[in-house]
């Protein structure tokens, strides 16, 4: 059970971060993909920091689970966006 919680801790994780840039991420893909390696190594890191904890390991799968929580949340981020751009009214004409 407690595996399970990883996808949604990091796809919070990565909406929150992709948030915090506001409508740039448009103009900056690197700054996504950025934020998305950022999101990957933390969970990478944290996994590998746990070996070093008493009664605690490293695994693989969790690492997995994170980058795939990581890559729902980019996916949601872009379907959203998406939704919000299409319901955007047009720019006023000056004619």
């Amino acid at each position: 059970m407690q595996n399970a919680l990883h996808v949604p801790a990091y796809t919070v994780l990565t909406i929150l971060l992709l948030a915090s840039v506001g409508s740039s991420w448009r103009r900056h893909a690197g700054l996504v993909a950025g934020l998305a390696c950022v999101c990957i190594l933390c969970g990478i890191v944290l996994e590998l920091l746990q070996a070093h904890i008493p009664g605690r390991f490293a695994s693989a799968t969790d690492m997995f689970l994170n980058a795939a929580g990581v890559l729902i949340g980019l996916i949601a981020w872009r379907y959203v966006q998406a939704k919000l751009a299409l319901n955007r009214p047009a720019p006023a004409s000056d004619h």
